[in-house]
């Protein structure tokens, strides 16, 4: 993940840039008014779709970022979403964590 200017994000994974739809930005957004503070990614595709996603909780320690993971679940019928999906906050920072070092 790189995160730019004017809260741009890029996000590169096993060497391939992850991309949005067509004509999208990928861009984050922090929850700095609670503890765990919390990283958010949005996907914009012009003026009218905004789409935001809950990363997880985060903190920085020494350069770099940590990052732990939300649990999502979605409610189904036959295989088919419905409903928007429930999101579960980890409250520590253990379990699904990772770090990224800064450049």
């Amino acid at each position: 993940m790189t995160f730019g200017p004017n809260q741009s994000l890029t996000v590169v994974t096993a060497g391939e840039t992850l991309m949005p739809p067509s004509g999208g930005i990928l861009k984050y957004d922090v929850l700095n008014e609670v503890f765990p503070k919390q990283l958010y990614v949005i996907v914009e595709v012009g003026d009218t779709l905004r789409r935001r996603m809950p990363l997880g909780i985060y903190k920085i320690e020494a350069r770099r970022l940590i990052i732990c993971d939300v649990t999502g679940t979605q409610r189904s019928i036959g295989g088919f979403p419905i409903g928007e999906p429930r999101y579960t906050w980890p409250t520590e920072f253990s379990g699904d964590c990772y770090g990224l070092d800064r450049n």
